[in-house]
């Protein structure tokens, strides 16, 4: 029998989310205490749903590992950055943009598992 080294815990639609009458993807986030990945889109309008993310995530007092901006191949790569800059400008913790390579993502894969 092997354990696992890393584990992932995906919640669907956002903080916010409710999962019941009394209970959000917040909450599931509190109670698992792991550090939260925040996964959103490279383009329009990423600025301020991933900052309003970030605060009430901050807000409730879980970590966050960090941003993940997703650009699909119809996204324009210059937006991309630009979107990236601008939340880093706002918020100091690690961004990644996640395009066509998956490697982008090793380092904080390595960082997790040490």
């Amino acid at each position: 029998m092997s354990l696992a080294t890393l584990t992932i815990v995906e919640g669907a639609g956002g903080w916010r989310v409710p999962i019941t009458p009394a209970t959000d993807m917040g909450s599931l986030a509190r109670l698992l205490a792991l550090p939260v990945i925040v996964v959103a889109r490279a383009r329009l309008g990423t600025i301020n749903h991933t900052l309003l993310t970030i605060e009430a995530i901050e807000h409730d007092g879980v970590p966050i590992a960090c941003v993940i901006l997703s650009q699909r191949p119809e996204d324009d790569p210059d937006a991309a950055r630009s979107n990236q800059t601008q939340i880093q400008r706002r918020w100091h913790g690690r961004i990644i943009l996640l395009g066509a390579d998956p490697a982008v993502l090793d380092p904080l894969l390595a960082q997790r598992s040490t």
